[in-house]
């Protein structure tokens, strides 16, 4: 059942006030409540939270101003719909009311169907305002229900891939790590980098439905036959995730996992950007999880294999990401004497430590090159048409010239 509206009335003048309030009890179904000064009115205000609030201009002590200003920064007042009444007709005394956040500004003599009409429209508004309130904190609710259940889902999706299938929540740790560091450097978005991540640590769900010798074989070991079986994880996990709506967007990255830029990969043999962004990354921490089978090869000839299937496998952007996460992360020891610079950072006489490649495959600057202002004007006109989307190391003690 809908309660009454609590009005209060904060008028000095007693006769002024009893005249007011019989008014106002005499023209709504309201219930008035009465103050004299601008100190008891935030007393009651605190006690019995109006909806509404009349004060006068002038009240001895604080005045309905600054009556005013204490009820809008009230962190439980704040909602309160606030009428000013004054004689004063300087504009400025309005400018100034409104500004502290009174919602009507009435001058007397006021019209007495006017200050009804108004104290009508805002307690619409506060209706208003209350039912947007509760529906936000209903839908609040019902998303932490929901991110809830989410997580519950989620952590069960990981639990039975790490249960089911061999070291996957290493691959899985290294999967979500390597996303959204890419993620982050291709400004992807906090929401798409989540749910980016979210998918990297799944992204091994569609092998619970793939026969327990088949899951224990280095790829490299098998024949044709095994192999067709083992690529059909991707459609497999789309089917795993299909069902359940609020992951149908990673459901779709999962099927998509295995396609080459090219247009060779599997399933649907998509090619270029027709491959979401988030599958041409996780085709990245697949490509790394399949070559940890090949026993004894080292970081250089892995980068070097990354390059040569650049534009074929990858997105030459996704490539160059690749290249700089497993260089910095499998060889630690290669950042010391090093550090990471932006592309706006790049100064005069800097020595650079790894070539300067644009995403799409472009090389600016090889290995060990002092900058010029003229490399700087290059680079940055060629990143304005071609961005350079890795990390720029140089040394940190640039090698003295000749050297």
């Amino acid at each position: 059942m809908k309660r009454t509206p609590v009005i209060l009335l904060v008028e000095d003048d007693p006769s002024q006030r009893k005249f007011a309030s019989a008014l106002l009890m005499s023209k709504g179904t309201w219930e008035i409540l009465t103050a004299a000064t601008a100190e008891e009115g935030f007393t009651i205000a605190e006690e019995r939270r109006p909806d509404l609030i009349i004060s006068d201009h002038y009240l001895p002590g604080a005045t309905g101003v600054d009556l005013c200003k204490q009820i809008k920064t009230h962190p439980l007042l704040g909602g309160t719909m606030f009428i000013l009444l004054t004689a004063e007709r300087d504009v400025n005394h309005k400018i100034q009311a409104l500004d502290l956040g009174a919602d009507e500004y009435i001058s007397k003599p006021y019209h007495v169907e006017e200050l009804v009409s108004r104290i009508g429209v805002l307690l619409r508004i506060r209706d208003l305002q209350l039912e947007l309130s509760a529906e936000r904190d209903e839908l609040r609710r019902a998303n932490e229900l929901l991110q809830g259940n989410m997580d519950g889902i989620v952590n069960l999706l990981t639990k039975l891939v790490a249960i089911r299938v061999p070291n996957a929540s290493a691959r899985a740790d290294m999967a979500a790590s390597m996303a959204r560091w890419m993620a982050e450097r291709l400004v992807l978005g906090p929401e798409a980098t989540d749910r980016l991540e979210l998918a990297a640590r799944i992204h091994e769900i569609g092998k619970v439905g793939l026969p327990d010798d088949l899951l224990r074989k280095p790829f490299g070991s098998m024949d044709d036959r095994e192999r067709q079986q083992f690529m059909e994880f991707p459609l497999l996990s789309q089917r795993f995730l299909k069902d359940i709506h609020s992951l149908e967007p990673e459901a779709n990255w999962l099927r998509h996992q295995m396609e080459n830029y090219d247009g060779t990969g599997y399933p649907d043999r998509l090619r270029g950007d027709e491959i979401p962004i988030a599958s041409r990354i996780l085709r990245a921490a697949n490509y790394i999880e399949l070559a940890r089978d090949r026993a004894g090869e080292s970081v250089a000839d892995f980068l070097e294999r990354v390059e040569r299937v650049r534009h074929t496998v990858f997105d030459p952007r996704i490539a160059q990401l690749l290249k700089e996460y497993i260089q910095v992360n499998e060889q630690p020891s290669w950042l010391e004497g090093k550090r990471q610079v932006s592309v706006f950072e790049l100064k005069e006489g800097m020595v650079i430590a790894s070539d300067i490649v644009t995403g799409g495959g472009t090389k600016l600057l090889p290995k060990d090159m002092r900058i010029s202002q003229l490399h700087i004007d290059r680079i940055l006109a060629q990143h304005h048409f071609d961005p350079i989307i890795n990390s720029i190391y140089v040394y940190e003690e640039p090698p003295a010239a000749g050297t």
